[in-house]
């Protein structure tokens, strides 16, 4: 005689292991869209639409038999890069100035760092005039980071008038960081 046994299998354990994994990447990827630009995502009692404005521009092409030449077009029109500081030239940077100043602390290795990169870069262009924005490389300056008490990162710092304000810890939306320079300056 067979004896069946009652236990029935848990409902994750019947799908086979790419609906499984599809299953918990899909909302991830969401996520991390959202995170990094959130206010491309309207009317979210309605669903998701995704605003008009595009987010990337429209390729550029040469005029050498229609080859592109994104790329070298692209670095000619891109603003210019955050200004890097380090452990040497910190105090004269960002606690001398006489503007407010948000620190980026990063490193090359550190994904969500790179992934607020771009995020950075607009509020720098945003609050240009108003606020210098500098990056800190946690590798090549550990000594800063640690006087900082930096633990994670990314990890973003605002100071006015030498003397932090405000900090921001891991990779957060763009109203966030806007927010908490919108209240310091």
């Amino acid at each position: 005689a067979m004896i069946f046994s009652t236990v029935q299998p848990a409902p994750f354990e019947m799908v086979d292991g790419a609906t499984r994994v599809l299953s918990l990447l899909i909302p991830a990827i969401f996520a991390l869209i959202i995170l990094v630009e959130p206010s491309r995502w309207t009317g979210l009692t309605s669903g998701l639409k995704i605003s008009s404005r595009p987010h990337v521009p429209a390729p550029l092409t040469s005029r050498r038999g229609g080859r592109s030449n994104t790329g070298a077009m692209r670095r000619a029109l891109a603003p210019q890069a955050l200004k890097d500081v380090n452990d040497d030239n910190f105090v004269d940077v960002v606690e001398k100035s006489s503007i407010p100043v948000l620190v980026d602390f990063w490193a090359p290795w550190c994904g969500p760092c790179r992934l607020i990169e771009p995020l950075i870069e607009e509020i720098s262009n945003e609050y240009d005039g108003r606020m210098l924005t500098v990056k800190l490389n946690t590798d090549e300056s550990p000594a800063t980071a640690t006087k900082l008490g930096v633990r994670s990162i990314p990890s973003l710092m605002l100071f006015k008038d030498g003397d932090r304000k405000d900090t921001i810890v891991g990779a957060v939306p763009k109203a966030t960081i806007t927010g908490a320079l919108d209240k310091v300056l």
